[in-house]
């Protein structure tokens, strides 16, 4: 794998999910979204909060140096077809990662 690519797909697989946690944490502190959240909010506000562990200066390198990826992320939004989505994952994939899910809120 060449350079370009790996770099290519660090910023798919820690820069956008990275972004995504920090924003959404910024989001539900700045609009005090905790007095509604029930698990999605607990899940991504914990996950959010454990990218903080890898220090701000990190964290802003990581996504500065994904801002492509994090760019075509965001395009992709409009695209999204949740019922073609569905019909990619199996049935079972979905129940497994729907528990997996409640036992890491809930271990």
């Amino acid at each position: 794998m060449s350079a370009e690519e790996h770099d290519r797909i660090i910023g798919f697989v820690i820069g956008v999910p990275y972004l995504l946690g920090i924003a959404y944490l910024k989001l539900s502190l700045e609009n005090n979204l905790e007095r509604f959240g029930g698990t999605s909010f607990r899940f991504l506000t914990i996950y959010g909060k454990a990218v903080l562990n890898d220090g701000p200066r990190f964290i802003e390198e990581v996504i500065r140096r994904s801002r492509e990826e994090i760019a075509e992320f965001l395009k992709s939004i409009d695209s999204v077809n949740v019922h073609e989505l569905s019909k990619k994952v199996s049935r079972e994939e979905i129940e497994r990662a729907y528990e997996k899910f409640y036992k890491i809120l809930d271990p």
